[in-house]
């Protein structure tokens, strides 16, 4: 039913944007990977078998790691992104699962004006719940602050800015003015030459995240950063490390808040991070601290309780609910942010994660979601989910399988299909499609977004996090179906 109300603006909408020969997105960031392999599962056989699922590592993926050494590994918390096993002398899987009934209607994107009506469950809490949206500042594409839609976000994260050693940290992704060759060097960072005022710079997305309404958080680390975070914060440098955050963030640019993204971190990592967001509390007391961290695996272990100790100091724990499918030994071929389904071969789900924090003792109202504007491509023999993994591959994930690219490269109606189990959309292809030559592609929609906003007034949660906003945006469709995933955020997680 949700299906034909939209069906025929979408498909305007979609040929609108593939007119448009778009240049496709690059720079990647990592989404976070489980780790290990996982127990094979008695489940009964899939029809179509094929193709194993492993995101390529984007460039700050960061070295692999292993959740199986306890001494060194929090399996909660670890990002694996650059972990890749290799795929040539893999067995294939012996996992039985019943294949799902996927709908063959084509999706109903919600739009503005209208699009409430395509939401589900109770209408937005008062107060809504959060709906954090990531700006990669270093990512040149068509979506330029001017084309944000503010009425999808309560909060933007604008980064990234990255720790250094010494205490300091390199704003060079989002300084506005270029540093004049004879210029003494900024206290805190490094002022890398660029264009005056350029349209992302720090300054002009704080001012009109403000001017909406908006809170405006620094996004500080991301992929591959943990030996930057985990000098910054020992004992010697950590006073001079929230000095500069506080003084380039607060002081200088206005934001409200922080975003402390440290990957990978490790156990050893606990007591230094605990004090880093003490310490930031104390010198900021009204700052917005938020912190990501990594999707469960039912294969591995509970949730470590560290995050019910450190939940106080954090206004969101958010989880990187996305990326969420890989290539590794037991696996079957599976979604990149399955809302339920979580089995031993396809091991994550975001009611699983949410479940995991939960019982490790985080409130419910403080744990976010993650909602990826991007997809996975899986190559053939896979065609869709649950299917086992016979020489098939993740060719792309992040960037390269943007909602855009997606849009504009890939979608055919007739390949449009529905998991309701999974309460997820994809494409299911006979033949290699499009530039990545895909099988099977796994990505979010209006639709799927709307089961998302429903599970999370439901289960009560303190909302999502997106990443990122920009790969969503169809800057040649018509006018007012350019951005349907944030019309579908602003409609169904916050009612606008």
């Amino acid at each position: 039913m949700l299906a034909s109300a939209c069906a025929v603006a979408l498909a305007c909408a979609i040929a609108c944007a593939r007119a448009s020969g778009e240049p496709e997105d690059r720079e990647p960031r990592r989404p976070a990977a489980p780790a290990v392999a996982p127990a094979k599962s008695d489940r009964p056989p899939t029809a179509a078998g094929s193709a194993a699922a492993a995101s390529r590592a984007p460039p700050n993926a960061g070295p692999p790691t292993s959740a199986t050494d306890p001494a060194t590994a929090d399996s909660s918390i670890l990002t694996t992104a650059g972990h890749r096993p290799p795929t040539a002398h893999r067995p294939p899987s012996t996992a039985h699962r019943p294949p799902s009934t996927a709908a063959r209607q084509p999706p109903a994107p919600p739009k503005s004006g209208a699009g409430a009506s395509a939401c589900l469950g109770d209408p937005p809490s008062d107060p809504p719940p959060w709906v954090i949206g990531y700006w990669v500042s270093r990512r040149r594409n068509p979506y330029t602050p001017e084309k944000i839609q503010w009425r999808a976000l309560t909060h933007l994260a604008v980064g990234p800015v990255e720790p250094r050693a010494d205490g300091s940290i390199d704003v060079s992704s989002l300084v506005d003015e270029p540093a004049a060759p004879e210029s003494a060097p900024h206290p805190d960072a490094t002022r890398t030459p660029r264009s005056p005022r350029v349209p992302d710079g720090a300054d002009d997305l704080v001012a009109r995240a403000h001017a909406a309404g908006v809170k405006a958080l620094l996004f500080v680390g991301g992929g591959a950063t943990h030996d930057a975070f985990a000098a910054a914060a020992t004992d010697e440098t950590r006073a001079a490390f929230v000095a500069a955050l506080v003084r380039w963030a607060r002081d200088e640019h206005g934001f409200d808040g922080l975003d402390l993204d440290w990957e990978p971190m490790r156990r050893a990592d606990h007591d230094d991070f605990r004090s880093l967001a003490r310490d930031l509390r104390e010198a900021w007391p009204d700052v917005v601290l938020t912190v990501p961290v990594v999707h469960h695996n039912v294969n591995l272990d509970a949730v470590d309780p560290y995050w019910a100790k450190v939940a106080a100091l954090f206004d969101r724990i958010n989880v990187m609910s996305y990326g969420m499918a890989g290539e590794y030994p037991g696996w079957l071929s599976w979604h990149a942010s399955a809302l339920h389904g979580a089995a031993h071969d396809s091991p994550t789900s975001i009611a699983d994660s949410v479940e995991a924090y939960i019982a490790a003792g985080v409130p419910a109202a403080k744990l976010g979601i993650g909602i990826g504007f991007y997809g996975v491509c899986y190559t053939p023999p896979v065609a869709g989910p649950r299917e086992e993994l016979r020489g098939g591959w993740i060719a792309a994930a992040d960037v390269d399988m943007s909602y855009r690219n997606i849009i504009t490269r890939y979608f055919e109606a007739e390949a449009w299909r529905w998991d309701d189990e999974a309460k997820s959309p994809y494409l299911s292809f006979a033949e290699p499609k499009g530039p990545m030559g895909c099988g099977y592609i796994s990505y979010e929609d209006p639709r799927s977004i709307a089961e998302r906003a429903a599970y999370v007034k439901a289960q009560g949660l303190g909302g999502a996090i997106v990443w990122s906003i920009e790969q969503g945006y169809l800057p040649r469709a018509a006018e007012g179906e350019r951005d349907p995933l944030m019309d579908a955020l602003a409609a169904c997680f916050l009612g606008r």
